[in-house]
């Protein structure tokens, strides 16, 4: 289960890092969300 193990690693890092991308981009962008 070598690769289960290292899909879900990867898949916590990748959810993890798109959440503080995303509170980084809240924070700096004053509660703008608009792209």
């Amino acid at each position: 289960m070598v690769y289960r193990d290292d899909y879900f690693i990867r898949h916590s890092i990748s959810v993890s890092a798109v959440i503080v991308r995303a509170w980084i981009t809240h924070k700096y962008s004053g509660g703008d969300w608009s792209v």
